[in-house]
């Protein structure tokens, strides 16, 4: 079984999907976090490590009613009973108004044997958190943490090949999510 997100941006709209690279077995925990307009859903095998399936933004009144859907993916949307889903736990969360939110803007520019990455504040955040990964969409590892700057040098990497980076921000109620993605190849002579 795998997760898919789904938005639309406007009533009766063209659905989009996001599906998770990884499989779950049921039972398993989803997770729905507003941040503004920005909607992220997460999945989790034990309710404690959590996988992002995907971001969506949706503009949308503060008060928002939401409801949760159980699918057999029936072609053509028909609906069968081929099913009996049971949703426990269920819970409503507020986040503190200044829970942070991702960087954005985040660009990476190649150097000699490094990569320097830059971003634009967050109001609230106290530092942020750079992670890398050596392929696309991770998994990525924490590089530096707390960085009081908006920028940040990575050195000592292998000209030539590709290094993926998020970062988030951080401050007092927690982590962001990451922001988007970017890569960069480091040049210089391969030794």
């Amino acid at each position: 079984m795998r997760s898919v997100a789904l938005s639309r941006s406007v009533e009766g709209g063209q659905v989009s999907d996001i599906q998770s690279d990884e499989e779950f077995q049921l039972p398993y925990w989803m997770k729905l976090v507003r941040l503004g307009d920005r909607f992220t859903s997460l999945v989790s095998q034990d309710g404690v490590n959590w996988q992002m399936v995907g971001t969506a933004n949706v503009s949308l009144p503060e008060k928002t009613y939401v409801g949760l859907v159980a699918d057999a993916a029936k072609r053509n949307n028909e609906v069968e009973r081929y099913n009996a889903s049971v949703f426990s736990n269920v819970t409503i969360t507020p986040l503190p108004d200044d829970f942070p939110t991702p960087p954005g803007n985040v660009s990476a520019t190649a150097g000699d044997r490094q990569v320097t990455l830059t971003w634009d504040p967050v109001d609230v955040a106290n530092g942020y958190n750079v992670k890398r990964s050596e392929k696309p969409g991770g998994p990525y590892s924490q590089i530096a943490e707390q960085i009081k700057g908006l920028s940040f040098t990575d050195t000592g990497l292998t000209p030539g090949m590709t290094y993926y980076y998020v970062v988030t921000a951080v401050n007092a109620h927690g982590e962001s999510f990451p922001s988007t993605e970017v890569g960069s190849v480091p040049t210089g002579q391969v030794e």
